[in-house]
């Protein structure tokens, strides 16, 4: 047992890497999305711009989706081509990010919505591949590669937090001098000028770690042992006068049609929650928000994988039996938990600048609530996937799906007119 150990750390660090693979690009993305609603000549037009970018992508995702009914199947090259067609197209959005071209007298950022494009189609494409590829893997380690997948947010939500400061540091107190609205204004925005470039090169680097890892973990001849063959094969049975093979009786299961039902409800709705309301305040819709509270974007960075984290731990310790259980009972908490903040938002007669939630101690009870949401969410996606995996390839693939629509809806909540940053009143006018 002793030789196992190292092996299956091995594995689960793999894993860990392999699985965070293009959404690190789809993380980077939206976390500079404001910084490009400024400096780009789109301007106010960069949040429509990446909404339909991100549909283009999600739709060819749900297109090889459906060709994946027919394989069930999801090879190492595959993710390998996602996480290297994503790690170039980081490098040269780095390099090239500012630069516009001149079509009809106009100023367009042909080479950024190009790369951009590229980098949400391998993110699509990547959260199909991935579930697929780690179907076969023992129960243990493909829950770790499913809920790994958004862990190295974490670090870009460091680098954040460590940009900020550096820029916070760099600052010349000017401001203090004269507090107009225009200067206010301004060291609100200078918070968020973080160095594109360098994050860019990073989310680069992370992206070939990834692919590295899957290299690692296919070749790998120790770790075959810790995968599974799913396939249903002939049984060898040994008799006295000869050997013959037979296969095994057909055993009567139970109806699960409701029950994957009721949980393809909650991938649907976990995904759009996490992906559309709790991260639309990074969107550029919401810009005048983030300029007063730089630490709400920080939570939505880091909030979410550490809500993965959070949900994978609760997957480890809670008893078998107790588990289907909480797949339908925790998602309905979050999803009162978030019904009730909403409230709160949508019925204040403040604004978001005014709104105890998110002065002082409100913003960091928001930001546990967010996590908690998040956490809970995220712990009836995983479930979904672990009680799928027992069925066949097609049920997970509809699991899927499933995924990826309540993702393109979630999407409409990074439109100016769906923010959650207009929830947020004011007697005379909304804030956004």
């Amino acid at each position: 047992m002793a030789s196992t150990e190292p092996s299956s750390k091995i594995l689960y660090t793999l894993l860990f890497l392999a699985s965070s693979g293009a959404s690190i690009g789809y993380s980077a993305v939206w976390s500079e999305a404001a910084i490009l609603a400024e400096r780009l000549p789109e301007g106010r037009y960069v949040s429509i711009c990446l909404f339909i970018l991100f549909n283009i992508s999600n739709g060819l995702a749900l297109l090889y989706c459906l060709i994946s009914l027919k394989t069930k199947s999801a090879s190492a090259c595959q993710l390998i081509t996602c996480l290297g067609l994503s790690s170039i197209s980081s490098t040269v959005l780095g390099f090239f990010w500012n630069q516009t071209l001149k079509i009809r007298e106009t100023q367009i950022s042909l080479t950024a919505w190009c790369c951009i494009l590229i980098i949400f189609t391998t993110a699509s494409l990547h959260s199909v591949a991935a579930p697929l590829f780690c179907w076969r893997l023992r129960a243990s380690n493909s829950i770790t590669a499913v809920l790994a997948g958004e862990w190295f947010g974490l670090v870009i939500g460091h680098v954040m937090i460590i940009g900020q400061k550096i820029e916070k540091c760099g600052q010349k107190q000017k401001e203090i001098v004269k507090l107009n609205s225009t200067l206010l204004k301004d060291s609100r925005t200078d918070t968020l000028r973080f160095n594109v470039n360098l994050y860019m090169f990073l989310t680069a680097a992370l992206t070939v770690v990834g692919g590295i890892a899957i290299i690692l973990a296919t070749n790998l001849k120790c770790l075959s042992k810790y995968y599974e063959d799913n396939r249903r094969e002939s049984v060898l049975i040994l008799d006295d006068d000869s050997i013959r093979h037979t296969t095994p009786r057909k055993q009567k299961k139970p109806r699960e049609t409701p029950k994957l039902l009721l949980l393809l409800i909650i991938s649907f709705w976990s995904k759009f929650v996490n992906d559309g309301p709790l991260s639309s305040v990074l969107s550029p819709a919401s810009c005048p928000y983030l300029f007063f509270s730089t630490k709400t974007l920080i939570v939505g960075t880091i909030g979410s994988p550490s809500a993965c984290f959070l949900a994978m731990l609760l997957l480890r310790l809670l008893p078998p039996r107790s588990k289907m259980a909480s797949f339908i009972s925790l998602p309905c908490l979050g999803t009162i938990l978030l019904a009730y903040f909403v409230a709160l938002a949508a019925f204040s007669s403040r604004s978001a600048v005014d709104s105890a939630l998110f002065t002082g101690s409100g913003q960091i009870l928001t930001s546990v609530a967010w996590a908690t949401v998040a956490c809970l969410l995220e712990y009836g996606r995983g479930g979904v996937f672990l009680f799928c995996r027992k069925l066949s390839m097609k049920y997970l693939i509809f699991v899927v799906l499933a995924s990826l629509l309540g993702r393109i809806m979630g999407s409409y909540s990074f439109l100016e007119d769906f923010t959650v940053c207009r929830l947020y009143n004011t007697n005379k006018k909304a804030l956004c």
